[in-house]
């Protein structure tokens, strides 16, 4: 990951999922959910993206940010709590690793990190940004212009 990616990473909003929390066991299990699919991104990302598809799903109200999930006083749990930057991540890896079906797998990438912006997520700007310029070049090798 680029310093300036990690830079932004390292901004993102904390927010603090109490033990007051209705959403708290949810917050937990889906952020180690969120971790176990990061480490997948390079190497198994259907596997990755099966993970974060379920965490979207939930659609838990704070996502796209760094948590911290108080389990009980003075015990707390973080992640980095991006399920759709992460999937847009694998869905760049399988652009790589399935080229006939790379143009849509970088749309949907594409998607999921403005999605990812959306939600504030400053960090999937750069990402956004890669696979934007990466479906265009696909998009030109694949119909270059007439040269009449």
């Amino acid at each position: 990951m680029s310093a300036f990616l990690l830079c932004l990473l390292l901004q993102e909003e904390v927010v603090i999922i109490s033990t007051s929390d209705r959403d708290k066991g949810a917050y937990d299990s889906l952020g180690r959910k969120c971790a176990n699919a990061l480490r997948w991104i390079d190497t198994e990302p259907k596997k990755a993206i099966a993970e974060l598809d379920e965490i979207i799903k939930s659609e838990l109200p704070r996502i796209e940010r760094k948590i911290r999930v108080e389990i009980s006083k003075g015990d707390w749990n973080e992640y980095d709590f991006f399920p759709y930057q992460y999937r847009g991540r694998a869905r760049m890896t399988l652009a790589r690793l399935e080229p006939a079906k790379a143009e849509q797998h970088l749309a949907a990438a594409a998607e999921d990190f403005e999605q990812s912006v959306r939600k504030g997520a400053r960090s999937g700007e750069g990402y956004l940004k890669k696979a934007r310029e990466e479906l265009e070049k696909l998009r030109k090798r694949e119909n270059p212009r007439d040269p009449r």
